[in-house]
C-alpha cells in the first residue's frame, strides 16, 4: 500500500477515489461522512459525485442541512484532488487523536472495568470532529 503522502498515486477519478480508499480499508462512509461518488443530502457530509449534467460537485453539507459547494465544474481530477486532500488531512488528524484517545480510554477504561470497542471510538471521534467543521 502507497504512503499517504505519496503525490505519484494520488486518484484522479472518482472511481479511483473510491479504490484509494476502500483499499485503506476505512470505516463505511457513514461514519467518516465521506461520500465518494454519492449525492448525499444528510447534514455533517462532504462528498463528491457526478450530476445529470456531467458536471463534478464536491460539497459539504453543513449542521444544519445548508450545503456549501467548493467546486462544481467539468475537470474530474481537480474535484477529485479537492476532496482527496481533504480527505487525507482528515485521516493524518484521526490518526494523532486515535493515538491520544487511544491511551487516555485504557487508562480510564481499566479503571471502570469498560472498554469500548475501537469501531465507537472510532464512530464517536469522526462525528464530533465534523460537527463544527468549517472545511
Amino acid at each position: 500500500m502507497d504512503d499517504i503522502n505519496d503525490k505519484n498515486n494520488n486518484p484522479i477519478t472518482i472511481e479511483e477515489l473510491q479504490e484509494w480508499y476502500k483499499a485503506r480499508n476505512l470505516p463505511p462512509y457513514e461514519t467518516t461522512r465521506f461520500f465518494i461518488g454519492i449525492d448525499h443530502k444528510g447534514p455533517r457530509a462532504f462528498g463528491i459525485y457526478k450530476d445529470d449534467n456531467g458536471d463534478f460537485i464536491v460539497y459539504k453539507n453543513k449542521e444544519n442541512g445548508q450545503r456549501a459547494i467548493r467546486y462544481q465544474g467539468s475537470d474530474e481530477e481537480y474535484a477529485v484532488n479537492e476532496l482527496y486532500q481533504k480527505l487525507k488531512e482528515e485521516i493524518i488528524h484521526q490518526k494523532a487523536v486515535n493515538e491520544q484517545e487511544k491511551a487516555m480510554n485504557e487508562q480510564e477504561h481499566v479503571v471502570k472495568g469498560y472498554t469500548p470497542s475501537s469501531e465507537e471510538l472510532h464512530e464517536a471521534e469522526w462525528n464530533a470532529k465534523f460537527k463544527d467543521s468549517d472545511w
